[in-house]
């Protein structure tokens, strides 16, 4: 009987790691992210929080990251100049 407690015990674990995997970390991943902020960040965690992975991917696609908006910037700034 304590082989079958430890068995159960560990998928519980496993299906909670992938729970907070698929779950959480994403939704910290937008909260710590530069690629939004103020209530679009909050807009963006709370779009996570009901819709995981897919409100993570859309965040992912949607916004831009820190580099491309200075490579960006740079560009429109060398257009202005010539």
């Amino acid at each position: 009987m304590g082989q079958t407690l430890r068995g159960s015990f560990i998928i519980i674990m496993l299906a909670l790691g992938l729970l907070f995997a698929l779950y959480v970390l994403p939704t910290f991943h937008i909260l710590l992210s530069r690629r939004s902020g103020g209530g679009a960040k909050l807009g963006w965690a709370l779009i996570n929080l009901v819709f995981p992975i897919f409100g993570w991917g859309v965040f992912l696609v949607m916004t831009q990251s820190e580099r491309d908006r200075i490579k960006q910037k740079r560009n429109v700034e060398q257009y202005l100049r010539a």
